[in-house]
């Protein structure tokens, strides 16, 4: 719909083509940067709000609402990999833990962390929406 195609524009706009243009900075300047997209969903407003901003720090922290992101096994396994990887972030520079398996530093190959239903690392998610960004200055993505 035209709603959905704004939602995701702005999306992309404001958080997604910053903060991967953010992590090409520092890989050129070989400082490690670790990138991740949230594909939980929340069930709020009929789902409407999809996996909106912010809906990952109830997950990191364990104090989620389950009016806003939902209930049950798999949020609580998706939540203690999330808590994991910000715990080993924190203590070790690296988000690599035993639950996630090795999460290399965004490189060349534009690894990914992807946190949903299922947890894995993918190569260049969403490349084409990417790549339509490539050109855009910085001082339009706000």
């Amino acid at each position: 719909t035209p709603v959905d195609l704004f939602v995701a524009i702005q999306t992309d706009r404001l958080f997604r083509a910053p903060g991967i243009r953010l992590a090409e900075v520092k890989q050129n300047k070989e400082k490690p940067a670790w990138y991740y997209i949230l594909t939980w969903r929340s069930p709020a407003l009929g789902g409407k709000m999809g996996s909106c901003h912010m809906i990952d720090l109830g997950l990191v922290f364990g104090t989620y609402e389950k009016k806003f992101t939902g209930e049950g096994p798999v949020l609580e396994a998706l939540s203690a990999k999330m808590q994991d990887a910000w715990l080993a972030f924190a203590k070790n520079g690296d988000p690599t833990c035993e639950s996630l398996d090795k999460w290399p530093s965004y490189g060349s190959k534009r690894e990914i962390m992807m946190f949903g239903e299922k947890c894995y690392l993918e190569n260049d998610p969403l490349s084409e929406e990417r790549r339509a960004w490539d050109n855009i200055p910085l001082d339009v993505l706000g």
